[in-house]
């Protein structure tokens, strides 16, 4: 008759709405508790986390399209107990993470000589890669809503078709030059540069980029001794052909990206050959919220703020058209 429900619900995706179908599907009455700035502390990424009203509303638009909105009621979460002091609650939905919350709030329900509810658990989705989809995931830029694997994207050793090479000369994001890279500093983003130049004026202002990829070269040209001393100590190299984005290179960048997020150590890779291409990777892969510089020959600094519609900007633009070619 009453089942409870909560969660953050940020970036509303797959596993989200298969947890709030199993609920509204066999439910006369519905609440669902959206966790509030309270209980956000221990996330990851949480400056990534989409406000409470965004996800409020994105919530209630998904709700209304099931025609689902008259027999829910949305609560704000300060505490894990929610609506479960409620005296016609008999159902309590959670998934495998959340089970010793809903067994605490039956406990809590006892102390108040209230009746324990049935906890129901809804199994969590999995993604293309075998793991699961979750919004944590999602921040930190792994995968999208539906589950599908960025780094799939590279699976193959991709090769620059004809076609796109007069895309990949515009900027794909803003342009800025080496007087504003302090402003990119000043920010406090995960910062990924691709490119000597860009990573040398950088270190120009005293600060590291969280991953600099490098090939000692500009314009396919050797860098001159004073470019070198600037730029930071190689931490792994990778090769990568002209034209090319190699899968394996996007393995040394992954490695390097995800050791890079979990601690506060700062890598640099250097390339055996061209790095100008694994700006895509860089940015389909990258969190929410995290920058993305790379050079363009006679421009300056591209600057790509990573978010959602830019991955699938960049996913269609470059992934699926690079797809068409295998190397």
């Amino acid at each position: 008759k009453h089942a409870i429900l909560g969660g953050t619900f940020d970036y509303l995706h797959a596993g989200h709405k298969l947890f709030i179908d199993a609920a509204c599907q066999i439910s006369q009455k519905v609440t669902i508790g959206i966790t509030t700035e309270k209980l956000l502390r221990q996330k990851i990424h949480r400056d990534a986390v989409q406000d409470y009203k965004v996800r409020e509303k994105t919530l209630k638009d998904y709700l209304k399209s099931k025609s689902w909105l008259n027999k829910v009621s949305i609560i704000p979460l300060v505490d894990i107990v929610g609506a479960g002091f409620e005296k016609d609650v008999d159902a309590i939905f959670a998934i495998d993470e959340s089970f010793n919350n809903a067994k605490l709030i039956n406990k809590e329900r006892v102390k108040r000589k209230l009746s324990s509810a049935e906890i129901i658990i809804v199994p969590m989705l999995n993604a293309h890669d075998g793991g699961f989809i979750s919004s944590k995931r999602i921040r930190s830029g792994e995968i999208d809503r539906d589950g599908n694997s960025y780094f799939n994207l590279f699976r193959n050793t991709l090769k620059l078709p004809d076609e796109l090479r007069p895309v990949l000369r515009e900027p794909f994001g803003g342009v800025i030059n080496s007087s504003e890279y302090k402003k990119v500093k000043d920010r406090n983003s995960f910062v990924i540069a691709v490119g000597d130049i860009v990573v040398a004026n950088f270190m120009k202002i005293k600060f590291q980029p969280d991953i600099s990829i490098i090939d000692f070269r500009t314009y396919r040209k050797p860098i001159t001794e004073e470019i070198s001393k600037l730029l930071p100590n190689v931490d792994v190299k990778a090769k990568n052909k002209h034209s090319t984005i190699n899968k394996n290179a996007v393995k040394v960048f992954s490695s390097a990206l995800r050791r890079a997020l979990a601690g506060n150590k700062k890598y640099t890779i250097l390339i055996d050959g061209e790095e100008d291409l694994l700006a895509t990777p860089a940015i389909l892969m990258s969190p929410l919220g995290s920058v993305v510089l790379y050079g363009i020959r006679a421009i300056g600094g591209g600057l790509v703020e990573v978010t959602e519609e830019k991955k699938e900007e960049g996913e269609f633009t470059y992934g699926c058209g690079m797809n068409m070619y295998h190397g």
